[in-house]
């Protein structure tokens, strides 16, 4: 296929509104975001398709890296890039980005401690906006850790039976939570705003690709509000912080919490715990400590692979109980 008359801009018009017909609204967007971040390196409004080479794609990615971007960010432009040249022309996408990162760099997954998230529940006489923020957060906390696209596009269907009941847009895996008082309350705030959504966000009486827009502006005001609250809360926080909780301190085992986020593999859920290791990691520093000692303790050393709760009776899964954060 002949790439030297076509020009980037409009290329990914077409293709953006392919997208948006199919109802693929985030790869649309993402298309658009990585072809206009290409165009600002370029310093231009818009260039031919045949301008685009190796070099171009080095200079773009030493560009990037020099305003510090991470390379997490980096591979997010490169793999929108990289397809959308391949729909241009077939492999042609795959050989110019071929020596630049399109993988995914496994970065310390973010949670925070019990105190923080105690330290939120005691904050009162918030403004609206900023209200609304804590309550998602509390609310993505007690249901498991709801992810903010999830929750927002909740309806009244959703709860059946005193259960929250969804699919995972990411995943397609269907979840089960118990709706416990402290959810109930957060619902019935909003509820009186909501437009056919369990949360003021969405309108029933939109289009796919208006709510969409919606959504997009919703989570970026999520976060700055999240921001403003001062306990380095993000919308990726509260998942992270059910994951470490439900591991570290209820004990729960790495299938469960995998079931319970719906996440497609156990591997997604060993990332999400990465680095909580650690004190396995100690208890092993302590039993080597305790065999060189001339005289070592009596007391039989914990077992390495043994994991603990909070009582002391070895693993246990109390489903959707959460008496750390209540």
């Amino acid at each position: 296929m002949r790439t030297d008359k076509r020009m980037l801009g409009a290329f990914v018009h077409a293709q953006s509104e392919k997208m948006y017909q199919e109802s693929r609204y985030a790869t649309a967007r993402h298309y658009e975001q990585a072809a206009a971040r290409l165009l600002e390196y370029l310093g231009a409004q818009d260039v031919p398709l045949q301008r685009l080479n190796a070099a171009t794609v080095e200079g773009f990615n030493a560009h990037l890296r020099a305003k510090g971007l991470r390379p997490n960010t980096l591979s997010f432009y490169n793999r929108n890039l990289c397809a959308l040249l391949n729909r241009a022309k077939p492999g042609w996408g795959t050989a110019l980005f071929k020596t630049v990162f399109t993988g995914n760099d496994r970065t310390l997954k973010r949670a925070v401690p019990v105190g923080t998230v105690r330290a939120l529940k005691t904050k009162t006489q918030l403004k609206a906006g900023i209200q609304l923020a804590k309550d998602l957060f509390l609310f993505s906390l007690y249901a498991c850790g709801i992810s903010f696209v999830d929750l927002v596009y909740l309806k009244p269907e959703n709860v059946q039976d005193s259960h929250l009941v969804y699919t995972r847009r990411k995943t397609g895996r269907q979840i089960l939570v118990k709706l416990t008082p402290a959810m109930q309350e957060i619902l019935a705030r909003y509820a009186p705003q909501s437009r056919g959504y369990l949360f003021p966000f969405l309108d029933d009486h939109l289009s796919p690709v208006q709510n969409y827009g919606r959504y997009c502006s919703a989570l970026t005001l999520y976060n700055r509000r999240l921001k403003e609250l001062g306990l380095s809360l993000t919308s990726y926080v509260a998942r992270h912080t059910w994951a470490s909780v439900a591991y570290r301190e209820v004990g729960s085992p790495v299938p469960v919490i995998s079931a319970a986020l719906g996440h497609s593999s156990e591997r997604t859920t060993r990332i999400y715990l990465a680095g909580l290791d650690h004190r396995k990691v100690e208890a092993l520093q302590e039993n080597v400590q305790k065999i060189l000692a001339e005289k070592p303790e009596k007391k039989k050393s914990l077992p390495l692979g043994k994991r603990q709760t909070p009582s002391g009776k070895g693993n246990y899964n109390q489903g959707n109980k959460q008496p750390l954060l209540e």
